[in-house]
């Protein structure tokens, strides 16, 4: 992950109206990171979208998250364009291995 180029697939929101950011390593696509920049509101019905076709049609699984050590370790579900991701508690950080 050090030393990676990021590919946004979230980008930062200059307006802050959008509060959630996501992101792969661009060229590896190992993992993808999702974080609510809001430390107030949780997060819902969050959409990723898809990653590019170089990067196969692998699941992301859950692997980490800052809020809690008991993680449910299924896939992200995928409608062929993007990922849903039903909450981010406030400030939480998610990690997604894809397998």
């Amino acid at each position: 992950v050090s030393g990676a180029e990021t590919l946004w697939l979230l980008p930062p929101d200059p307006t802050a109206g959008t509060r959630t950011i996501a992101w792969t390593q661009a060229g590896l696509f190992r993992y993808i990171f999702a974080l609510n920049l809001d430390t107030e509101q949780t997060a819902r019905n969050i959409k990723i979208p898809r990653l590019p076709r170089e990067a196969g049609n692998r699941q992301p699984r859950p692997r980490f998250s800052t809020y809690t050590e008991s993680i449910d370790s299924k896939p992200l579900l995928f409608n062929g364009k993007q990922y849903q991701l039903d909450e981010l508690l406030p400030g939480e950080g998610r990690v997604f291995e894809l397998g």
